[in-house]
């Protein structure tokens, strides 16, 4: 079974500082790029993200370097959206005490980077057990930081779960475990990185600056109200009515459209579009005379 991926996050990637980009550039399907971390003081562990050619990542430094696990952030958008995509490998022998206390430093410094934020990667901790105190404490640290685990299944062939999607809010879609690739099953995981769709009225409206001023004044004074004027109030309001309806339909006629409501900008005033007027009327000033005068005055 094949998918159509965007992302593909990749742990204990073995890739060294020497050959990783060769040997990622060798695993990549035409329009694909991809980047990585290798793991620098022994052999192992590293990280990696394969990811389609439009996407373009940036990776972030984050300023603070754990000890108890690997990371490797990048932040990218799609549509109007920016995603902070971390990747986490944590070695199953870590101390259990300094990661707790190095994650939830980490995630403190996550919060002051611009994005909505994704981790996935390989914890090493049993989250389905339920008598873990390790585990325990782990959902207390991302409780603490308004986050939720995604996974609910095994991704491991032991039955248990050690792959996990962690996101803040309702951004990520869908989650589920799919094919065993190695000991570890994938997990595939979408988020929501549409633009909204905004919702959509019909309006009516005239078309007034249309209007051909001779024309519309003959035939206002060639009206009944003008020429035959009734003698009493209620007819005469009803030949003023119905006689500028029927001249201001034959000039400007009513046009119906459909039209996307949009939100207000709270910047916008009306001594803000005053002033853009007055700017781009000096501006057409100063392209017609190119006085210098004019271009003090622009500035």
């Amino acid at each position: 079974m094949s998918f159509d991926l965007d992302l593909v996050a990749v742990t204990e990637s073995w890739l060294t500082p020497d050959s990783g980009d060769e040997v990622l550039r060798g695993v990549c399907p035409e329009g694909y790029l991809s980047l990585h971390r290798p793991r620098l003081d022994r052999r192992g562990g590293g990280l990696a993200l394969i990811y389609r050619s439009t996407i373009r990542p940036h990776i972030i430094d984050i300023p603070f370097i754990p000890t108890a696990f690997e990371s490797l952030a990048c932040s990218f958008s799609i549509n109007s959206s920016t995603i902070l995509l971390v990747l986490i490998y944590r070695p199953p022998n870590s101390s259990h005490v300094s990661f707790l206390v190095e994650f939830g430093q980490f995630l403190d410094h996550l919060i002051n980077v611009r994005g909505n934020l994704i981790i996935v990667g390989d914890f090493n901790i049993h989250v389905d057990d339920r008598y873990s105190t390790f585990a325990e404490d782990f959902s207390s640290v991302l409780v603490s930081h308004d986050l939720v685990q995604h996974v609910n299944e095994a991704t491991h062939i032991d039955n248990h779960t050690l792959d996990l999607v962690i996101s803040r809010s309702n951004l990520v879609s869908r989650c589920y475990a799919s094919d065993l690739i190695s000991d570890h099953i994938a997990v595939h995981w979408s988020i929501k990185a549409h633009r909204p769709l905004r919702p959509r009225k019909w309006v009516s409206f005239r078309n007034l600056k249309a209007i051909d001023t001779l024309s519309f004044e003959e035939d206002l004074l060639a009206l009944p109200v003008i020429t035959e004027a009734a003698d009493n109030l209620e007819d005469l309001l009803t030949q003023y009515n119905e006689g500028l309806s029927s001249v201001l339909g034959k000039h400007a006629p009513l046009v119906k459209r459909r039209t996307t409501i949009r939100p207000e900008n709270p910047w916008a005033s009306s001594e803000i579009f005053d002033m853009r007027g007055r700017v781009r009327k000096q501006e057409r000033r100063w392209r017609r005379t190119r006085l210098e005068i004019d271009k003090q005055l622009l500035h």
